[in-house]
């Protein structure tokens, strides 16, 4: 039988050699395999890794390995270990199972990550090195950070913040930014958390505490009441609570002429706009909510005579929301998610990822737990701090550390110990986004990163 290829004679035997372009494809293949399995811990996931904004780290890495995946070439086909490979700072890479290595005082210490490495002042381009000669050399002891992300994660070139939605019973989904979805019909919930009474009423930017006797007046009903996990809740500032409006007693002799008596709650004829008749003067209500949690009017008065009263100031429940909110009913399906710059509430029909990729589901430290997933651009992580980040250090106490700031990546918080661990990773303390505490707590605590000696 015979043997043929394309362009080659009927019988002949054509030579097995390949082209200039199969061996440069191959070539290309091998880097791209190379860059993956450093930053991605995956040598078969060969996709182009993705751009990250965070240019001074990133860029430089990823040609840090090209370069010196092309310049170990000869050493790969030769067999032959590049000169000055144990040189202290080197990245050794073992040609034949990957292991990698950071060259110190003579010896190799093994390194379970690419962070671990830049955190013990290595560089970030690697050699290649036969498997004999690395065998051969001397073992140091190996790097910390075995719990720490394969890589640093890039950071946006504008830090934003975060929003946190309520997709499940207990399942909380943090987006950088903004989600997706179209929004509700709704604009506010009527809650509570599990195994408590209290009912709380968002709305705008609040959570506020209200009384049973106030639902009424405010046109609400238990009936509309649904559980939320007090780690979600905990995330809307509080606001003032909502109960009836008790109107003290007057003396005699404080009402308005034509209007009412002091302490008399009258409307007008023409608005139906309510007033309290208070101290001899008339005093309108702050807003459609403390209108609807005072008194009822006791009668109408037509509006002449309430324009030539005196005005008094408003009355009312100062931060309330201007009106109740439209409430659904528990049955109607409803994403509420909550704001971390200012707590705004916004109520989906359902959220999606708008250009971000959801972490590994995680069980948040908080009482009862809730399962957590953070929703960052592909390769990119963020970093988180208090909003006392800035503020200067209590008086006898070092300011030495990083002020609380965490590195978030795959759902899990990484502490930094110190500035000089930040800088190591290529950021900045001003790329921190400020968090309240309780936004903190819905990542875990992972590996501390901090420098290596």
């Amino acid at each position: 039988m015979t043997r043929g290829t394309c362009g080659a004679r009927p019988g002949a035997y054509a030579p097995a050699v390949a082209s200039r372009r199969v061996l440069i494809d191959a070539e290309d293949f091998a880097r791209r395999r190379g860059v993956a399995a450093l930053l991605r811990g995956d040598s078969l996931d060969v996709e182009e890794v993705p751009r990250r904004p965070n240019a001074a780290l990133a860029a430089g890495v990823v040609l840090a390995l090209l370069a010196a995946a092309a310049t170990a070439g000869t050493a790969f086909v030769t067999g032959r270990e590049p000169s000055g490979w144990q040189r202290d700072g080197t990245l050794v890479l073992d040609r034949e199972t990957g292991a990698r290595f950071l060259a110190e005082d003579g010896r190799l210490r093994p390194a379970p990550t690419l962070t671990s490495v830049l955190l013990a002042g290595g560089r970030t381009d690697p050699v290649l090195v036969p498997h004999d000669a690395v065998a051969a050399a001397p073992l140091g002891a190996a790097l910390g950070g075995a719990g720490l992300p394969e890589a640093p994660p890039g950071l946006p070139e504008r830090p934003t913040g975060f929003t946190a939605c309520l997709t499940a019973p207990a399942a909380v989904d943090v987006h950088a930014g903004a989600p997706g979805g179209a929004p509700a019909d709704a604009t506010g919930l009527l809650v509570r958390t599990p195994g408590s009474t209290q009912l709380v009423l968002l709305a705008g930017a609040r959570a506020h505490p209200v009384a049973g006797d106030a639902l009424a007046p405010l046109g609400l009903f238990p009936a509309q009441v649904r559980e939320v996990p007090a780690a979600w809740l905990a995330l809307v500032p509080s606001g003032p609570a909502l109960r009836p409006l008790a109107v003290p007693p007057e003396p005699a002799g404080q009402g308005v002429r034509g209007v009412g008596q002091g302490g008399e709650v009258v409307a007008s004829r023409g608005t139906g706009r309510a007033y309290l008749v208070s101290r001899g003067t008339v005093r309108p209500f702050l807003d459609r909510t403390s209108e609807l949690l005072a008194p009822r009017p006791v009668r109408a008065v037509p509006d002449a005579a309430l324009e030539a009263a005196p005005e008094g100031p408003p009355v009312g429940v100062p931060g309330a929301p201007a009106e109740p909110p439209a409430v659904p009913d528990p049955s109607t399906p409803v994403v509420p998610c909550t704001r971390s710059s200012d707590g705004q509430l916004s109520l989906l029909r359902s959220a999606q990822d708008r250009g971000t990729r959801p972490s590994t589901p995680r069980e948040a430290p908080t009482d009862p737990p809730v399962t957590v997933r953070w929703h960052l651009a592909p390769g990119q992580g963020a970093l988180v701090g208090p909003p006392d980040l800035d503020a200067p250090p209590p008086a006898g106490t070092s300011a030495r550390g990083s002020g609380g700031i965490r590195l978030v990546a795959d759902g899990l918080a990484h502490e930094v110990a110190d500035l000089d661990a930040l800088r190591a990773l290529g950021y900045r303390r001003e790329q921190t986004v400020l968090l309240p505490g309780a936004w903190l707590a819905l990542a875990p605590t992972g590996a501390v990163v901090e420098t290596q000696g």
